[in-house]
């Protein structure tokens, strides 16, 4: 049996990655963070490994990183595995019925007050929403979080398919 050092989950937003945390992180065998998603890969320019590592609860364990948006933005992973060795990463994908993700993740928005279009407009706006920046990218990517090929495809890139 294979221990890696870490167990970052990615997959899907609204696909069911905060019940994986909150399964994973009563046992034992984790250390988790201050909480389920760290965005490390996603908000530091240069990531570094011992930094990366403080995040996390001091102890022998697999290091917990549940961040859905690390599969979507293919920078990410390739930061992954610029800073960690592949082969001591396991991956865990979560993903769930692409038009039940998106509308879930709509429906969030909406009741967050960050969207005010209706769930068929927003398929029209999206590709000019997520040009604009950032924030819209990971924001508005309703329809565009769901297309799981080309982000499957990366991540078998990047890893042994066995750690996936």
């Amino acid at each position: 049996m294979h221990l890696y050092e870490y167990l970052i989950g990615v997959g899907a937003m609204k696909a069911g990655t905060t019940l994986l945390y909150d399964l994973l992180r009563k046992h034992p065998g984790f250390l988790c963070g201050q909480h389920k998603e760290l965005h490390y890969f996603d908000q530091v320019d240069q990531p570094d490994k011992g930094e990366y590592d403080a995040l996390f609860a001091p102890g022998q364990g697999v290091k917990l990183d549940v961040t859905p948006i690390y599969m979507y933005d293919p920078q990410c992973i390739r930061k992954i595995c610029q800073v960690l060795d592949p082969a001591q990463v396991a991956v865990a994908v979560v993903l769930r019925d692409p038009v039940e993700r998106a509308l879930s993740h709509w429906r969030m928005c909406l009741s967050q007050a960050q969207e005010k279009h209706s769930f068929e407009a927003c398929f029209d706006l999206e590709p000019q929403r997520i040009a604009q920046n950032a924030h819209d990218k990971k924001t508005f990517s309703y329809f565009s979080r769901g297309l799981y090929a080309p982000q499957l495809d990366n991540l078998y890139q990047h890893f042994p398919a066995e750690n996936i």
